[in-house]
């Protein structure tokens, strides 16, 4: 059973460890009048006091709606407010690319919705910079995107995905909500139907899928169509891209001796392709140079470690890897270990190391 007041408290407990750890001073962050920069903003007050909290409003051919409700939302916790109207930057860059040559609306519809959220993100960090030149401490951008919007990829890269600690990365977005009534954020803002400002549309008919679906899917719950489940899966694999740099991997190969003195791979046992059987992989946790192991099955593994709670780990600075045997492909803070020699003989895909964790 989700406890939200539970919840509340160890947030804000995490933001008050982490600032005190670093010598930090404030926050800044963009208030959209939407729910999740409304519960981050209100978990902040409450964790280093509005005193040291700066919201901005960016408007860029944006609603006057957003920028009440942000209002609101200021009102409520007493923060600073500040209103940067990027509407005539964005124009000029536009027009700026419309000087390369003639494109249609259509083709241009993504780069210019993904344009917006990145001048956003650009402006957070300048007065960032500028406050923590100013007022005498280092000054922070928050995350505040929820754990739905990181499985499904709906964020821009480089844009509303640029950050420098999260703060609910790891809740659902009803889960952000029963948080929000813990904070107090107002219920306009609250219960308001999530949209990113910018297609006109709201973000469950932009997706095509629903975020309770999406939140099923992550907890382990059924309840959702196969239709419904391959359209958040696709969705969720076709993100990999915003959460890895893929680069060139350096070769190892791993042994332990034998008594016999021959070398013996890791996961003897395994099945010859890593994609069948159900036989038990070494998962192990690293941290500080130290390293504890467990034998799992993958289903064993699931009902132990969700996605959640890979992330609190991974935030707490351990680091997780599954071991098959040698040479291995890196993804976002998860190292794995694939056969070598064998029929199958490529990495797992990160979407399929990640069902594991659904």
């Amino acid at each position: 059973m989700f406890d939200a007041v539970k919840e509340r408290d160890n947030i804000v407990s995490f933001i008050k460890d982490y600032y005190a750890r670093n010598h930090l001073k404030g926050a800044v962050l963009g208030i959209s009048g939407g729910k999740d920069s409304g519960v981050v903003a209100g978990l902040l007050c409450e964790a280093i006091g509005p005193e040291n909290v700066v919201g901005i409003t960016m408007p860029c051919h944006s609603k006057s709606r957003d920028a009440a409700d942000a209002q609101l939302v200021a009102e409520k916790f007493g923060f600073e407010m500040l209103n940067i109207d990027l509407t005539s930057t964005f124009d000029s860059f536009v027009g700026e690319i419309d000087k390369l040559g003639t494109f249609s609306a259509e083709e241009k519809k993504n780069a210019d919705i993904n344009l917006k959220p990145r001048l956003r993100m650009a402006t957070c960090y300048y007065m960032a910079a500028l406050l923590s030149a100013t007022k005498g401490g280092t000054y922070l951008v928050p995350g505040t995107s929820n754990l739905a919007e990181l499985f499904l990829g709906y964020f821009t890269k480089f844009g509303d995905s640029a950050h420098d600690f999260e703060i609910i990365s790891h809740l659902t977005v009803e889960e952000v909500i029963k948080v929000g009534e813990v904070v107090g954020v107002p219920p306009k803002v609250l219960y308001r139907t999530p949209d990113d400002g910018l297609s006109g549309q709201s973000d469950e008919e932009k997706m095509g899928v629903t975020y309770a679906d999406t939140a099923r899917i992550i907890r382990g719950l059924s309840g959702v169509s196969e239709e419904d489940y391959n359209k958040i899966m696709k969705l969720h694999r076709g993100s990999r891209h915003k959460f890895a740099m893929p680069h060139p991997q350096r070769i190892t190969v791993e042994t332990y001796p034998q008594e016999n003195n021959e070398p013996q791979w890791l996961f003897a046992l395994e099945p010859e392709n890593p994609l069948e059987g159900e036989g038990e992989f070494d998962w192990r946790f690293h941290k500080d140079g130290r390293h504890w192991s467990k034998a799992y099955t993958r289903e064993r593994f699931a009902e132990k470690y969700s996605l959640e709670k890979i992330i609190m780990l991974l935030n707490s600075g351990i680091t997780v890897q599954k071991y098959y045997t040698v040479d291995y492909q890196t993804y976002p803070d998860i190292t794995l270990f694939v056969k070598e020699n064998c029929e199958y003989d490529e990495p797992l895909a990160l979407d399929e190391v990640e069902e594991m964790f659904g």
